[in-house]
């Protein structure tokens, strides 16, 4: 440990180099921050602590005297009194237990830091948990490695902590999380937006960033500028061979550039790319043909969802392609006129009982209009009425999610069909939330 009589002159004991007192003031800090938590954690500790290594993994034992006994351990390893791979390994083991005390697990990084000559490993550790410590909530995990990513210039992290930083929370604002705030501290003077997207863009900091880490960052992205304007402007700033050497960047910008839209999740992120295929080759064609022929306020507020309808109306009606927006409004009001409503009036109010198209209109772009005209027609299809009213049945019996699906039209029997895809077990959150996970 730290003692203050301590020299600029690197310690070395046992053939393990130490930290430089240049070192001390952020190990200080942190250590106090620490200190200040375990304090207040667990049930208080028991003065003198006993037990050595055994008390560091024993769960039952105050967060307090845990703390202290790895602070114990590691200077009785400095002292020759203990043996440094088995202490080194316990102190790797909590922080790999991610449902461990934050102050215990602080106190075990803290003291991997101090061991220098196995800095790389202990990178290489917090690059496996980092990412999953948001589902954990271990915000003073974070935040400590976020100090000591930021002084050690630990860059190659930000994969990780952009990882943990997509998971949503519910109660806590992206401009509050501390993946954020852990950024700027090892990016200063880069927006934290920023850092995202050169992680999203796949290479970052001399290193190739794996797939689902990349997946990650466009998720966040997505949430963290809704319009896509911030990411467009980024991608246009790319030099035009880093676009072409990848695939998926050169999707986005083609994507962005001749339709004006973006995925707006990994799942659209995902079908983007699988549009590609010879499976869906002429898919794709088409629907490129057809948004090519739209004018630009059709094509205002454009998604990749509403491909499949447009593509089906340049087809089977295409008279909705030259319809402008004033006419698809009439068109739906007339279709709907005299027809019974039902609206929903149990556990739900305000907005979520707006269910008419008055109450919308201003929402709705010309390419939902589209939608909606078809979902029109499918209403006038009796054996698709009757498939979705069996799974209204099926759904109103199952409380555990809401079930969901896709309309498919099969173009070889000229129909549409509704197949059903049942959330996964995980994504079981309740009886009014679906989660689509195809």
């Amino acid at each position: 440990m730290f003692r203050g009589g301590m020299t600029d002159k690197e310690v070395t004991m046992q053939g393990h180099t130490r930290v430089n007192a240049k070192h001390l003031c952020l190990w200080i800090a942190l250590a106090g921050m620490v200190a200040g938590c375990s304090s207040n954690a667990g049930q208080g500790g028991s003065g003198a602590v006993q037990g050595g290594v055994e008390l560091i993994t024993e769960r039952e034992a105050a967060v307090p005297d845990r703390v202290r006994a790895i602070r114990g351990a590691w200077e009785s390893v400095q002292r020759g009194e203990a043996q440094y791979e088995g202490v080194r390994e316990s102190l790797k083991d909590l922080i790999f237990r991610l449902g461990e005390p934050d102050p215990v697990r602080v106190e075990a990084l803290l003291m991997l830091v101090e061991d220098r000559d196995r800095l790389g490993n202990t990178q290489r550790v917090l690059e496996r948990t980092l990412p999953l410590e948001s589902s954990y909530q271990n915000w003073l995990m974070i935040d400590t490695v976020g100090e000591v990513a930021a002084i050690e210039g630990w860059t190659n992290l930000a994969p990780a902590m952009v990882t943990s930083w997509s998971r949503t929370v519910s109660a806590i604002e992206d401009k509050d999380r501390s993946e954020k705030k852990a950024i700027e501290k090892m990016f200063p003077g880069r927006d934290a937006i920023e850092v995202v997207f050169d992680v999203f863009a796949g290479w970052f900091d001399e290193q190739v960033v794996e797939e689902g880490q990349r997946e990650a960052a466009w998720s966040l992205l997505r949430r963290l500028d809704r319009e896509g304007n911030r990411i467009r402007t980024m991608m246009s700033e790319l030099p035009a061979g880093e676009v072409d050497r990848d695939e998926l960047m050169r999707l986005l910008v083609e994507a962005s550039a001749e339709w004006g839209t973006l995925p707006r999740s990994v799942e659209q992120l995902r079908w983007l790319r699988d549009l590609q295929s010879d499976e869906h080759a002429v898919f794709w064609r088409e629907s490129q043909g057809v948004v090519q022929n739209l004018d630009p306020a059709q094509k205002e507020g454009l998604e990749l969802r509403h491909l499949a309808a447009l593509r089906w109306a340049s087809k089977y009606r295409p008279d909705l392609l030259t319809a402008n927006r004033a006419r698809l409004e009439e068109s739906i009001e007339r279709r709907l006129n005299g027809k019974r409503k039902v609206f929903r009036t149990r556990g739900v109010t305000g907005r979520e009982r707006a269910e008419s198209l008055k109450d919308w209109r201003r929402e709705l772009v010309w390419a939902d209009l589209v939608h909606i005209v078809v979902a029109i027609e499918l209403a006038d299809d009796q054996s698709y009425t009757t498939a979705l009213f069996a799974q209204a049945e099926r759904d109103r019996k199952d409380t555990s999610t809401e079930l969901g699906g896709v309309i498919e039209f099969l173009e070889s029997e000229n129909r549409f069909v509704w197949l059903l895809y049942p959330p996964r077990p995980a994504h079981r959150l309740g009886d009014d939330r679906f989660v689509d996970s195809v």
